[in-house]
């Protein structure tokens, strides 16, 4: 795991504990609504073929970051054209 993702991870824990009273032990997804270990990447929150956009990022699984984007990044981006 990277230094960012590891630090931005940290964030989220931390961020989770006040809400919940507690922190997550692995990684809480709002996908799935459940903390379970996986392989966790950086998601881009908008995907990179749209010229000129965000390049903010977020913690997200793996798993989950790849289903979406192979399933509808494609569709997602023929839209602005």
């Amino acid at each position: 795991m990277t230094l960012s993702l590891e630090s931005k991870l940290e964030r989220l824990r931390a961020d989770y504990a006040k809400v919940a009273g507690r922190p997550f032990e692995h990684f809480f997804c709002p996908v799935l609504f459940e903390d379970g270990k996986a392989e966790l990447c950086r998601a881009h929150i908008v995907p990179h073929g749209f010229p000129r956009s965000s390049r903010a990022w977020t913690v997200q699984r793996k798993d989950v970051d790849n289903f979406f984007g192979s399933n509808f990044e494609d569709d997602f981006l023929a839209i602005q054209y």
